[in-house]
């Protein structure tokens, strides 16, 4: 007898097909499966995934705007230049997701995990990031003007030239971050912690200095 061997490769998926077909006919799964599918550039204005597992989604220029994305898993995501205005992503979980370009302006990020995340350029204008982990996080040159990051860890953050004027930074841990260049003017930085901070050229003018802690921090060509 001969036995001929087929090897009839099925194609696997790391998402949930079910959850993912309920999504695209609904624009709404909570709780679902849509772990590493691909959405890039779709269109999900309003979209309702509370609590859904996104790790590793690729959100990459997709319209997320006013989303319910609270609590949801998108550790590993790419969010790059997606458009994500005013929405829900309170506890949410971000961490090494890749928002480069995004555009975050007025979002609730409060109590999010943003650890090691990458927001080079993003906008968070008038976001509200209180209570928020950005621990290590990149955030180059990204625009914080009117955003809330009251009692956010900001350790080890790389926030060279970002904008950070007009920002709530009341009991901030700024320690070991990378402020060079940032535009820091008219912040309140009474209660924020500089400890170790690298502050070469910012913009620390009308900046209220009395009672932070800079013990340590590289205040070299400082405005």
């Amino acid at each position: 007898l001969i036995f001929i061997a087929f090897d009839a490769t099925i194609p696997s998926f790391a998402y949930n097909e079910i959850d993912l077909a309920k999504f695209k006919a609904l624009n709404a799964c909570e709780g679902c499966d849509l772990n590493e599918a691909n959405l890039s550039g779709a269109y999900l204005h309003g979209a309702n995934l509370n609590g859904a597992d996104l790790s590793g989604v690729n959100f990459s220029g997709a319209t997320l705007s006013t989303a319910n994305l609270s609590g949801v898993d998108l550790s590993g995501a790419t969010l790059e230049d997606a458009k994500i205005r005013y929405a829900n992503l309170s506890d949410a979980i971000l961490e090494d997701a890749n928002l480069s370009g995004a555009d975050l302006s007025g979002a609730d990020l409060s109590g999010a995990t943003l650890e090691g995340a990458k927001l080079v350029g993003a906008n968070l204008r008038f976001a509200n990031l209180e209570g928020a982990s950005l621990v290590g996080a990149d955030i180059r040159g990204a625009d914080f003007r009117g955003a809330n990051l009251s009692g956010a860890d900001l350790s080890g953050t790389n926030l060279n030239s970002a904008k950070l004027s007009d920002t709530n930074l009341s009991d901030v841990n700024l320690s070991g971050a990378d402020l060079r260049g940032a535009d820091l003017h008219g912040v309140d930085l009474r209660t924020t912690n500089l400890y170790e901070a690298y502050l070469r050229d910012a913009n620390l003018s009308g900046v209220d200095l009395r009672t932070t802690y800079f013990s340590k921090a590289n205040l070299s060509g400082v405005n």
